[in-house]
C-alpha cells in the first residue's frame, strides 16, 4: 500500500503507530503484520530485504533450537527409564511433542547458517548429569499440565490430538529452555494463546496477505516461528512479572496503591484495611489482562500497551487502578475484607468494555501521570538471566502463582 516506500520500509511508522492507538487493527491478518513491529521482532525502519533476511535466521535459529531440545528431552527419557521410579515417567506425558512440525530439521538449517556464516542460534549448553535431565522431565511436566487446560474452551484448542498443543509445548518448552535463569512458570501458557490464535487462525502464512505486505514469500512453519518469536519479545517486556522473589509484580501492586492514594484517598483507605498489597489484582497485572477479556478485546488491549504511546510501559498499571476508582461505589460497601474484594475483582472478568478500560486508563495518566513517572521507571521491563535452572520451574502447588490463577 501507499505507507510502503518502493523498497519495503514504513513511509512514516510515527503515523502508522498512531493510527492503531485510535483505531486499532482490524483482524487477525492486520495484526500478523503489525505485531511483529510493535514488538520488536521487525524494526520499524527496516526493509523489505531486512525483514527477509531477518526472518530467515530467526527460523534456522528456531528450528536448531527446537530439534536440540527434542534430542534432550529423549536423552532425559532413556536417563528415566534406568531410575528406580521409572514407572511414573511413562505416563507422565500426553502431548505428542513433534506433532504436525512445519519448520526445517535441525541439520538442514544449522547446514544453512554454515553457509551464510552465520550462528544458528545460541550457544546452548545443557549439563548432562542426571539430575539435570530428571528436572528438564519436571519441567515439560508443568508445562504439559497448563497447556491442557489453557483456553480449551476455545475451538482452537479443542480435541486431545489438537496439533497447537504440540504447538503450544514446543514454544513453551523452547522458552523455558532458552532461558533457564527464567524457566517456565503457571500463566505463561495464557500468554503464547492470543499470540497463536493471531498466527493460525487464518490458514498458512503462505497464501496470507501478511506475505505481501511483508515483501517476501512466507514458508510452510512461519506460523510457529513468528509465534515463538513475538512471545519472547512479549515475555522480555513481562519477564520481572515471573521472577523467584515476586519483587516485579509486588513493585507494579504498589505503583497501583500510590496511583489510587493519589487520585482516591477514600478508596485508598478501604483498600488499606482490606488488600493493602492489592493482591487482588495480581492477575491483571500477571497476566496483563488476558483472563478478564476476550481474545479479540485481549489482542486490542496489548497492541495499545505494546505501542508504549502513554505512561512508558505503564498504561496496564493505570488500567488496573482506573478500573477499580470506576467501581469505587460497589467496592466502598464491600465489607473491609481481602475474600469480599477478591471475589468482587475476579468477578469484573469478562464484564469488561476494553475500549472503556483503555480510555478510563490513558484519562488517569492525564491526571496523575506526570506527579509518578519518575517512580515508575522500568516497571517491567527486560530482567537480567544467567544460566542456572530457575527454581521457578519447580513451583510448590501452593506457591502464590497457584493461588491467583485457579
Amino acid at each position: 500500500g501507499s505507507c510502503w516506500s518502493a523498497n519495503g520500509k514504513l513511509v512514516d511508522a510515527g503515523s502508522m503507530r498512531y493510527a492503531i492507538f485510535r483505531g486499532g487493527l482490524l483482524d487477525s491478518p492486520a495484526r500478523r503484520v503489525a505485531w511483529p513491529f510493535l514488538l520488536g521482532v521487525f524494526e520499524w525502519q527496516s526493509t523489505t530485504r531486512e525483514r527477509k533476511e531477518k526472518l530467515e535466521l530467526l527460523r534456522m535459529t528456531y528450528s536448531s533450537l527446537v530439534n536440540h531440545w527434542r534430542d534432550t528431552f529423549r536423552k532425559a527419557f532413556a536417563y528415566a527409564a534406568t531410575q528406580k521410579d521409572a514407572a511414573k515417567y511413562e505416563t507422565l506425558f500426553e502431548v505428542d511433542f513433534d506433532n504436525n512440525t512445519e519448520f526445517l530439521d535441525a541439520n538442514s538449517a544449522v547446514e544453512a547458517c554454515k553457509d551464510r556464516g552465520q550462528r544458528s542460534g545460541d550457544d546452548i549448553e545443557l549439563c548432562d548429569e542426571g539430575g539435570s535431565l530428571l528436572d528438564l522431565l519436571e519441567i515439560r511436566s508443568r508445562i504439559e499440565k497448563d497447556i491442557v487446560r489453557t483456553d480449551r474452551k476455545l475451538e482452537s484448542f479443542r480435541g486431545q490430538e489438537n496439533p497447537r498443543l504440540a504447538m503450544m509445548l514446543r514454544i513453551l518448552a523452547t522458552y523455558a529452555l532458552r532461558n533457564m535463569s527464567v524457566g517456565y512458570c503457571q500463566g505463561m501458557s495464557d500468554l503464547v494463546t492470543p499470540l497463536m490464535m493471531i498466527f493460525t487462525s487464518c490458514g498458512s502464512m503462505e497464501s496470507d496477505y501478511s506475505s505481501v505486505l511483508f515483501g517476501f514469500d512466507a514458508k510452510r512453519g512461519d506460523e510457529e516461528v513468528m509465534t515463538f518469536w513475538c512471545f519472547n519479545a512479549l515475555m522480555e517486556r513481562v519477564d520481572a512479572n515471573f521472577q523467584d522473589d515476586q519483587a516485579g509484580i509486588h513493585t507494579q501492586l504498589r505503583h497501583v496503591a500510590m496511583i489510587i492514594q493519589r487520585a482516591d484517598p477514600e478508596l485508598a483507605e478501604y483498600f488499606e484495611l482490606a488488600d493493602s498489597q492489592y493482591y487482588c489484582c495480581f492477575r491483571w497485572i500477571l497476566l496483563q489482562f488476558k483472563r478478564e477479556f476476550d481474545i479479540e478485546d485481549v489482542s486490542r488491549l496489548w497492541e495499545i500497551l505494546w505501542l508504549d504511546y502513554f505512561a512508558e510501559s505503564n498504561l496496564h498499571i493505570y488500567i488496573t487502578a482506573a478500573l477499580l476508582i470506576h467501581r469505587r461505589s460497589e467496592i466502598l460497601k464491600l465489607p473491609r475484607k481481602f475474600d469480599s474484594i477478591l471475589r468482587f475483582v475476579n468477578n469484573m472478568s469478562n464484564q469488561l468494555d476494553v475500549i472503556e478500560a483503555i480510555d478510563l486508563g490513558v484519562r488517569l495518566y492525564g491526571r496523575v501521570g506526570d506527579k509518578l513517572s519518575d517512580t515508575f521507571s522500568n516497571t517491567a521491563g527486560p530482567t537480567a538471566s544467567s544460566p542456572q535452572v530457575s527454581s521457578r520451574a519447580l513451583l510448590r502447588e501452593n506457591d502464590i502463582w497457584s493461588w491467583f490463577l485457579v
